[in-house]
């Protein structure tokens, strides 16, 4: 199994999110996809031959479902760290993605991602 992630610019429709993934993981070959609302990313697990041609797939979807989001690989420069904070005491799902934006519009960080559920802050770059 092989793995991409997939930065979908223009997100705006959290149903529309859950819409994407229902049709993607339904898609021949996909072991896992995730559409994450909060952060505007898709994740697929697949077969690595089969991969790409899913991608397209569900690029298709994305566009369909949501015209005009632009869909990127998400690609991890190898010299950028991974650095991960607990927030404790973090209790608002609206704060949370504030702090997320705030923090991405930071000098030197690529990309932030806040998981509310585990109040876990990911920073890289």
């Amino acid at each position: 199994m092989s793995k991409k992630e997939y930065i979908l610019e223009g997100l705006g429709c959290a149903n529309c999110a859950a819409k994407m993934e229902a049709q993607i993981k339904n898609l021949p070959g996909v072991q896992q996809a995730f559409v994450n609302f909060g952060n505007s990313t898709l994740a697929i697990e697949a077969d690595l031959l089969q991969l790409d041609q899913i991608a397209e797939d569900a690029k298709k979807i994305i566009v369909q479902i949501e015209p005009g989001i632009v869909v990127q690989e998400r690609t991890k420069k190898k010299d950028s760290p991974n650095n991960a904070f607990l927030l404790l005491g973090l209790s608002c799902a609206g704060c949370s993605a504030k702090i997320e934006d705030a923090v991405r519009a930071l000098p030197g960080v690529e990309n932030a991602s806040l998981d509310f559920v585990l109040r876990k802050l990911t920073v890289q770059g």
